[in-house]
């Protein structure tokens, strides 16, 4: 678990221990964290199922982990209220501090 700017939420990479890297690219997310999620909350789209778009906003999405992948991405991962009926939650990738993909996963 990690905290930052009074949120807690998983903090994760690839492999068994955290390398240097993986330290060194968590330094320089911390500090940007506040405008990664909201880049992250404003490039999330509706649900894939109808029946959910219209309870949907964006400002209900709570970061729950970060990841970081060996290929130098972002991954953020997002929970939400109506993510117990939904079944579903937001993943947003960044890649040189841009959001490239987004998807609904499991």
């Amino acid at each position: 678990m990690a905290a930052a700017y009074n949120k807690v939420f998983l903090l994760r990479g690839r492999g068994r221990v955290p390398t240097a890297e993986q330290f060194a690219l968590w330094r320089q997310i911390e500090p940007r964290l506040p405008e990664l999620t909201q880049a992250a909350r404003e490039a999330v789209p509706e649900p894939p199922v109808e029946k959910f778009r219209a309870r949907f906003f964006p400002a209900d999405l709570v970061l729950a982990e970060v990841r970081l992948e060996r290929d130098h991405s972002i991954h953020l991962f997002f929970t939400l209220p109506l993510e117990a009926e939904l079944e579903l939650a937001p993943q947003v990738i960044f890649v040189d501090w841009q959001v490239t993909a987004t998807q609904w996963v499991e």
